[in-house]
């Protein structure tokens, strides 16, 4: 029997939110967490030989996206990483769009994934803090959305984004609540939900005609009026702890329900997949990049301390 779940954590980002979430993984084998990275600067005791790999001759990325991202494409394309870690029946890859390493690991693995059409979801935190973060958040949605091309199947991912007016552990509380309601929902032990309605979910362009693949925003919400706001839903998944509780809302093209095991602390969750909410994220996201270009733009050059007159040696000292 296949691995039901498998989280891939790539990069420092997803190094840390992994172990985060070792504590509640199930202990019966049917899911587990493998690090993959350039650095072993981020190793803790989570990351062991047997689940960890670190690339190869590389020491980091620098939050420089180009640096490596040549020879984490081959690794990922060519390389041991997926005849090490196989694919599950439901993948899970948590990575940073804000670095260097993670934000490349990830969607390279999601491409990969997907043209095995392999199930595949991410989940991904941006950051605006800088120009150098927010063009890698933007490069990483950009590269997603062209693996959902390439591929010709969706590419899903739960976004998180670390922002003034919300803590960094605020973020990182709710990334650990995503990867445990996804952990909960692929567990293969839901009544009335089986692997074909989970992959038929996430790869919506199976049963939808006319669809086209598209990076595609999931949002994660544990009660049924949040869920039914959510504007223009294509597909959505539901948990209860009954199956009274079930009942449809939302004008979505697909729809499956589970009931969770009666040991389960969850009472509802509701999984909505849209393709709009991506636009609100880039909206956000180009909205920072032109305060960031007229503050660029007006800072002050100062001029150049050195001039003609000054007395130079050949090794750059001054006189």
């Amino acid at each position: 029997m296949s691995r039901q779940t498998r989280i891939f954590a790539c990069g420092g980002c997803g190094l840390s939110r992994g172990a985060d979430i070792e504590q509640y993984i199930p202990r019966d084998g049917s899911a587990d967490v493998v690090y993959i990275d350039t650095s072993d600067a981020n190793k803790g005791k989570h990351h062991t030989d047997d689940n960890s790999y670190f690339i190869p001759l590389l020491r980091g990325s620098g939050s420089n996206r180009k640096k490596n991202a040549g020879v984490i494409a081959k690794a990922v394309k060519e390389g041991d990483i997926l005849s090490l870690f196989e694919p599950a029946d439901f993948n899970i890859i948590v990575y940073s769009a804000a670095g260097g390493s993670g934000s490349v690991i990830g969607p390279v693995l999601v491409g990969e994934l997907l043209k095995q059409r392999k199930t595949v979801v991410s989940v991904v935190v941006g950051e605006t803090d800088s120009d150098n973060h927010l063009n890698n958040t933007i490069g990483t949605l950009k590269t997603l959305e062209s693996q959902a091309i390439l591929a010709e199947k969706p590419a899903i991912i739960d976004y998180h984004e670390n922002k003034p007016g919300i803590t960094i552990q605020d973020v990182d509380d709710d990334i650990r609540e995503a990867l445990v309601a996804l952990v909960e929902l692929s567990s293969q032990k839901n009544e009335y939900l089986d692997v074909e309605d989970l992959t038929n979910f996430v790869q919506y362009t199976n049963v939808i005609q006319n669809q086209l693949p598209q990076l595609t925003s999931m949002f994660i919400v544990d009660d049924r009026k949040t869920a039914g706001s959510i504007p223009e839903p294509i597909a959505i998944a539901s948990l209860y702890s009954n199956v009274n509780d079930h009942q449809a809302f939302g004008n979505a093209s697909y729809r499956t329900f589970g009931v969770v095991p009666e040991d389960s602390q969850t009472e509802q969750l509701h999984f909505v997949l849209n393709t709009i909410g991506i636009n609100e994220i880039l909206k956000g996201l180009e909205d920072k990049e032109e305060q960031s270009k007229k503050a660029s733009a007006s800072r002050t050059e100062r001029r150049n301390l050195i001039s003609s007159d000054d007395d130079i040696d050949d090794s750059g000292i001054v006189f």
